[in-house]
């Protein structure tokens, strides 16, 4: 996964499918190990790009839609 995300043009679907494959120890690894960001960046460089697996991955988590939850907010204060 991490050459595919060198590529100029990584297989996204592949990229989405191999980190929701591997959300549990990406999740075991930063919360026993506390890896620092710098390493994170090397290991799991798809959770720093621009193609939504930071809200993927809050998905992942609580199992909310951080878009549809952040925007609710936004419309509901304004």
């Amino acid at each position: 996964m991490i050459q595919d995300m060198k590529k100029r043009n990584p297989g996204l679907d592949f990229v989405d499918t191999r980190m929701s494959s591997t959300y549990s120890l990406r999740k075991q690894e930063i919360v026993e190990d506390e890896p620092p960001v710098s390493e994170l960046m090397v290991r799991w460089l798809a959770l720093f790009t621009e193609r939504q697996q930071v809200s993927m991955e809050f998905t992942r988590l609580v199992s909310m839609d951080l878009s549809k939850s952040f925007y609710g907010v936004l419309v509901a204060i304004s």
